[in-house]
């Protein structure tokens, strides 16, 4: 993996507008941070390889490795850093919005909670077109993006849950049969 050098959404939108925004992105060596007023933004981590270790409000301490993500809410106090000599490049996005806190509760994110990655490829792909994205910070990029934010966390979610669904099965002539029965006795 390519480290992809930071990129800003600076613009002065109203947030009320657009309610899922992208406020960082791009990948990088991660170094030792301690954040002991957390960050202006929620924090979407993934680890594009080697590994590292993350503290949260000063209770967790979890080993993150290769194809793991995980979330800091914004205004948490964490750290994290390295574990070892390997580089650990880790993938990022910080997001802003009006609904980022919801969404995040109502999709059953928790804070600091390590998810494992399915298809590590599709979703860093999607984390790939933003960043070209966010190249400019123009009106119709932060449509674009917040349209790829949401794709990105629903990705997110869908790789990391056992979720399935099957309809039931329908008995079709039950049904009609019903229903003719039910016509003809009107």
């Amino acid at each position: 993996m390519k480290e992809l050098p930071i990129r800003f959404i600076t613009s002065p939108f109203n947030q009320e507008l657009i309610p899922l925004q992208m406020y960082t992105i791009g990948s990088n060596q991660q170094t030792a941070i301690n954040r002991p007023k957390g960050f202006s933004a929620t924090q979407v981590f993934i680890t594009l390889s080697g590994s590292g270790r993350i503290r949260v409000n000063g209770e967790s301490d979890l080993v993150v490795k290769e194809q793991q993500a995980f979330i800091i809410y914004e205004g948490v106090p964490h750290e994290y850093f390295p574990i070892t000599d390997d580089p650990w490049l880790v993938g990022f996005i910080s997001l802003r919005g009006a609904s980022v806190a919801t969404m995040l509760a109502n999709m059953e994110f928790h804070n600091g909670e390590l998810l494992d990655i399915h298809n590590f490829e599709k979703l860093w792909n999607l984390g790939e077109q933003i960043w070209q994205i966010a190249e400019n910070n123009g009106t119709e990029e932060l449509w674009q993006i917040s349209v790829l934010l949401y794709t990105f966390l629903l990705e997110l979610r869908k790789q990391t849950t056992n979720f399935s669904y099957q309809p039931p099965k329908v008995n079709n002539s039950k049904s009609c049969e019903a229903i003719l029965e039910h016509v003809t006795t009107i």
